[in-house]
């Protein structure tokens, strides 16, 4: 029997087993913590080419862009920690004045919180996509959380969906950790790619 390796069969297994083995090389980068930011812009990198149909080597072209990316990354995500932090403080500070006045600028608050982790959602992808400075690509991700709310709400939901799958389901913790992250970049590489093909064509 002659075995076909241009197989559509082995073509999906051969691209599964490589995105289990890059979606353990994307957890085992995100251990230390603080790298959790160079790991996601990393993995951005790599999923946003798969989206455009790049193909590549997976593995080394996500270690090369965590190398590469690594201290523009690490900047971006102590902004964002910084800013969630500064915000988390600043609504439980006005809400336990209570009143009108306080509660309005808790809502106000609980808004800017909502467009910074959009921001969140758009800044990594940016970083990994476009040539930029942190500031930059951190000002741009804001202008597009408001800009595309449409799909800023899509990529929130793709991400709160599979927060609540990952706490409610055991079953989906095992998917997330063999191949789940990977996944869910994917998910919203394709996303992510129909925004920014508008401003690629700008670009040109």
């Amino acid at each position: 029997m002659k075995l076909n390796l241009d197989s559509p069969v082995l073509d999906y297994v051969n691209t599964l087993l490589s995105y289990i083995v890059l979606n353990l090389l994307f957890i085992l980068c995100c251990i230390p913590v603080i790298t959790i930011g160079p790991a996601v812009a990393a993995l951005y990198a790599v999923m946003l080419r798969e989206a455009r149909r790049e193909y590549g080597y997976l593995y080394r072209s996500f270690l090369r862009a965590f190398r590469e990316m690594f201290f523009q990354a690490l900047g971006m995500s102590l902004f964002f920690v910084a800013f969630v932090l500064f915000i988390s403080f600043s609504m439980v500070f006005w809400y336990s004045y209570g009143g009108a006045l306080p509660m309005a600028a808790s809502v106000l608050l609980a808004v800017l919180m909502l467009v910074t982790l959009g921001a969140g959602l758009y800044g990594f992808p940016l970083l990994a996509r476009f040539q930029n400075t942190v500031r930059q690509t951190v000002r741009n991700a804001f202008g597009m959380t408001v800009a595309h709310a449409g799909y800023t709400v899509l990529l929130i939901g793709i991400e709160a969906a599979a927060a609540a799958l990952f706490y409610f389901f055991p079953l989906f913790r095992v998917f997330m950790l063999a191949v789940g992250f990977v996944f869910v970049a994917l998910c919203k590489s394709l996303i992510l790619s129909v925004v920014f093909a508008g401003y690629e064509s700008k670009k040109e």
